[in-house]
């Protein structure tokens, strides 16, 4: 990882902690808080999903989300922004990954290539 933060200059460096044996101390606490913890009917009526259909009713990762959203990983949905831009469409772009530590820097980068603007818009 750290070869491909170095090529990168840092621009895509990948968080592996999720990897690391160490990192299980840091994430089994809340794990634990939210799934076997005998309050948890208290629990999910102050955070409004007490009525929840779904079993259990918070998990750390879901095979079934990620199931539903696979046919949308790769799509290229980038011509959207230039529709935006077309219509004078005011929004803001706020995307990343926590684990690839990646943010403002990167799309950036993905939006000069991808955006159909002069080269002011990036003054604004």
């Amino acid at each position: 990882m750290d070869y491909i933060d170095d090529v990168s200059g840092g621009v895509s460096s990948y968080d592996s902690r999720i990897f690391y044996k160490d990192f299980d101390p840091v994430e089994s606490p809340y794990i634990n808080y939210l799934s076997n913890n005998d309050k948890n009917v208290t629990l999910y009526t102050l955070l409004h999903v007490d009525n929840s259909t779904k079993r259990p009713v918070w998990q750390s990762g879901s095979a079934s989300v990620s199931a539903a959203y696979e046919s949308d990983n790769v799509v290229d949905y980038s011509y959207y922004y230039n529709y935006l831009l077309a219509e004078n469409y005011s929004y803001i772009v706020m995307s990343g990954e926590f684990d690839s530590r990646d943010g403002a820097i990167t799309q950036h980068i993905w939006m000069k290539q991808l955006l159909n603007v002069t080269t002011d818009f990036w003054d604004k």
